[in-house]
């Protein structure tokens, strides 16, 4: 039976992808590696201009407590420290320039653990929060917070682990490439999990046009009584971590409940992978697998790429454009972010590059609620968005928390089924900014 849960939409997959094995792109001959790669503040940089970097050396870091250093990606030499405005973060921060030698010489923690041989399967809980903190590995999924952190505040908590290969999103198909591609890994990862934190039963959550891979991991864990593959309904959005949880057990699950206290914890199957490239392998993770598509890239790839590639890089080892986009988007279309600078550098959280063209003639009228209630109508969270975006725009951001806006998941479902074309999410964002600076979450 497939699973599933109420509200949500079904739309074009855009999946095409999904048929192309990842392509490894040569490492460019510069990388811009921004200091703002996980959830929180920005890490300062640990280098300085001129100085000799080998690849997986440390080059930011910070006192915060849920930090997570980011890492080079190639040999070379800094050339700069720059500032860039973040689109995702919607703020300033710092990237690292780096100049690759193309020698790739790796950094001497990466030989210390490699000549160490661990035996994974010893590993202690204490050393898995230790490697994965300073290997940089967090949520690949897109919330991109430190797996460390998630393990750490999770033990004795969490008895349930949720590997959530949804990928609901159109057009990306990273996690759908690494259950066919990198299973062992994959399924390494989640073993070191279960032993890190003692889970008892594992559910992997896969949705039914991924069948493939549903069907290779099911063969690779039969007989295995903690493990189960779990079919869901494809819809949008089921990769959410409330609506995947009801749709495996029909437990409702409030934004402000903690998942730990639920008994759950989740990962994603490409964390999973970068779990385990840490803790067997001594890797940090430099590199990720990123979908870069979309009707205005030549050749559509999945590529295996370094981190701080900068996108130029990516859409010209794609073939370049066949024609100008109107926009190229950071993540997927629905919660992506738009990019104006093609210098930036691919991120950790970056699953997919898109390239689309223009929009229809239409859009080019004023947008206009019609008061249809499609928006409640498929809002996943039980809300309305309708009101939340008239309270948005005028700013009446306390009637907005009286609406509980800050439920919403921001998937954009409510933009999409608007036949008036208001921009619903961006009201619902501005209103939450608006009450996070207040104190009001």
């Amino acid at each position: 039976m497939r699973l599933s849960f109420r509200g949500g939409i079904h739309i074009a997959g855009h999946k095409e992808t999904g048929k192309l094995p990842i392509e490894v792109m040569p490492a460019p001959g510069i990388v811009r590696i921004s200091l703002a790669q996980h959830s929180g503040p920005p890490l300062k940089a640990t280098v300085a201009p001129g100085d000799k970097i080998c690849l997986g050396q440390i080059i930011g870091m910070s006192d915060w407590k849920f930090a997570c250093p980011v890492h080079s990606s190639v040999s070379g030499r800094v050339s700069a420290i720059e500032k860039y405005y973040d689109p995702v973060k919607a703020a300033w921060a710092e990237a690292v320039i780096i100049e690759n030698d193309g020698l790739d010489t790796p950094d001497e923690s990466i030989l210390r653990a490699q000549a160490q041989k661990r035996e994974i399967e010893r590993l202690t809980t204490d050393e898995v929060i230790s490697i994965l903190k300073y290997a940089g590995v967090v949520g690949l999924g897109g919330a991109v917070f430190p797996a460390h952190i998630k393990i750490q505040n999770s033990l004795g908590k969490a008895k349930t682990l949720l590997i959530n290969c949804a990928e609901c999103e159109p057009y990306i198909t990273v996690d759908h490439r690494a259950m066919l591609e990198y299973p062992e890994k994959l399924l390494g990862g989640v073993d070191i999990i279960i032993r890190a934190m003692g889970i008892e039963r594992t559910m992997i959550a896969v949705e039914d046009n991924k069948a493939d891979a549903a069907a290779v991991l099911a063969g690779m864990t039969e007989g295995r009584a903690d493990i189960e593959v779990k079919l869901l309904k494809t819809k949008y959005p089921q990769g959410d971590k409330g609506m995947i949880i009801y749709a495996l057990s029909k437990t409702k699950v409030a934004r402000s409940m903690r998942l730990a206290d639920l008994g759950y914890i989740i990962f994603n199957a490409s964390t999973c992978v970068a779990i385990y490239n840490a803790c067997a392998e001594g890797m940090p993770l430099t590199q990720r697998v990123v979908t870069v598509t979309g009707d205005c890239i030549k050749n559509p790839k999945n590529v295996l790429a370094r981190i701080g590639t900068p996108v130029a890089d990516l859409i010209g080892f794609c073939g370049g454009l066949v024609k100008a986009p109107e926009k190229i988007i950071n993540g997927g279309p629905m919660m992506g972010n738009a990019l104006w600078d093609t210098n930036y550098g691919l991120t950790k959280g970056m699953s997919a590059l898109l390239a689309l063209s223009g929009r229809d003639k239409k859009d080019e009228l004023p947008a206009c609620c019609i008061n249809c209630g499609r928006c409640v109508q498929h809002c996943p969270m039980r809300l309305m968005p309708n009101y939340l975006a008239r309270l948005g725009k005028a700013q009446n951001y306390d009637r907005c928390y009286e609406y509980n806006v800050n439920d919403c998941l921001e998937c954009g479902v409510c933009s999409y089924v608007c036949p008036g074309r208001v921009e619903i999410v961006q009201y619902i964002r501005q209103a939450k900014n608006a009450l996070y600076a207040a104190g009001k979450r």
